[in-house]
């Protein structure tokens, strides 16, 4: 996994479907795409990069923006896409902080059951039948459960789930304090353009930080 990178390649693939994501609500009012880039300052690759501004040039077509388009598309920035990012970053905290959990108990339970075991294997007397099958059991697991302890140790450390978690949460805040600060004010183009390369930022920067 490391040789190939696949980790990289996945957060890739992830920070380009994010700025699709975006382009939905930035794209239809002519608001660049390269700009998310130049906003949110990040570490793409350029290959990435240069698919994402390809997308973005082919779709807008033009026209012009009234001010009740503009109305119009605050709302729905407001009530569909910065909610449902909020509710994807929830979900996503608590699954970073389940599965991070999870391989913590897996790793204490190991080393409880191979201290458990060592106490038996020296408690247990020599002999054949249900002593032998005893020890061999309790050597069997004195052998297994090394490697799943720091298989649950390494993938827990690798994963980052824990710092995932907080990653999600802050993100989560970032939306929840955006759509309150766009949902005050008089609409406009300039506010729309403002605001949706701002919830492009929050939405991008949990991909970007983990660069």
């Amino acid at each position: 996994g490391a040789r190939r990178r696949w980790s990289e390649r996945w957060l890739d693939y992830r920070s380009l479907a994010e700025r699709i994501r975006c382009d939905r609500f930035l794209t239809p009012f002519g608001i660049e795409t390269g700009r998310i880039e130049d906003e949110a300052g990040t570490g793409d690759p350029a290959w990435m990069r240069w698919c994402h501004r390809r997308l973005g040039r082919s779709r807008w077509t033009g026209g012009r923006i009234t001010p009740d388009v503009a109305a119009a598309a605050l709302d729905h920035l407001v009530g569909v896409e910065i909610p449902g990012q909020i509710r994807y970053h929830e979900d996503a905290a608590l699954r970073y902080r389940s599965l991070g959990t999870r391989l913590r108990l897996t790793a204490t339970a190991s080393v409880a059951i191979m201290l458990a075991a060592s106490l038996i294997l020296l408690a247990v007397p020599s002999g054949g039948g249900l002593f032998a099958a005893v020890t061999t059991l309790l050597l069997s697991l004195l052998i297994i459960l090394p490697s799943l302890f720091l298989a649950a140790r390494g993938l827990r450390a690798e994963a980052g789930f824990e710092l995932a978690a907080a990653r999600s949460s802050e993100a989560r805040q970032a939306l929840a304090r955006l759509a309150g600060r766009i949902g005050r004010g008089p609409p406009g183009y300039e506010r729309l353009v403002q605001a949706s390369l701002a919830a492009a930022r929050a939405m991008i920067q949990d991909t970007a930080d983990w660069r």
